[in-house]
């Protein structure tokens, strides 16, 4: 005989789990939208073949069951801590907006997941027609002023204006 589980939260979360990825499922989404990492495995769960592919859906579900807190959620290009975004979704499914909506309004209204110690750097330089573009990987912690910067052009230092 069964044991009565002593975590009834675990079974709700079941259900709440698998109504997310089925709605998830048939949610139309732009590339790389859904896809969900295991930050202690690295392992990425891609949302093109949990959403078709029954046995990993399955796998994805108790892997969140065993570790929810370990993963994240891609959205808009940005990853966002699974739990955190998957209740905000959920709350906000439930004022009436749709799946979409409610994903797109979450993702505003949320900071983007940082691994814990992980320094600011430069992902892109762009420099056209005398306007240099920096794209860091976050947000710096406070805003950068014009003094924040030293440019230089063959090693001879600029002032910019």
């Amino acid at each position: 005989m069964k044991k009565p589980s002593k975590q009834p939260w675990k079974v709700l979360s079941t259900s709440a789990l698998a109504a997310v990825l089925s709605l998830s499922m048939v949610v139309p989404v732009f590339a790389a939208d859904g896809d969900i990492m295991d930050r202690t495995t690295h392992n990425p769960y891609l949302a093109t073949t949990y959403r078709s592919n029954t046995a990993v859906c399955n796998s994805l579900i108790d892997s969140l069951i065993n570790s929810l807190d370990t993963f994240t959620y891609e959205f808009g290009g940005k990853n966002y801590e699974y739990h955190a975004f998957s209740d905000r979704v959920t709350s906000l499914i439930d004022t009436g907006i749709t799946a979409p909506q409610a994903k797109s309004q979450a993702a505003s209204t949320m900071q983007e997941y940082t691994e814990p110690g992980s320094a600011l750097s430069v992902q892109n330089v762009a420099a056209i027609n005398g306007t240099v573009t920096v794209t860091m990987n976050s947000a710096p912690a406070t805003a950068p002023v014009l003094a924040d910067f030293a440019v230089t052009n063959a090693g001879v230092a600029v002032v910019p204006t």
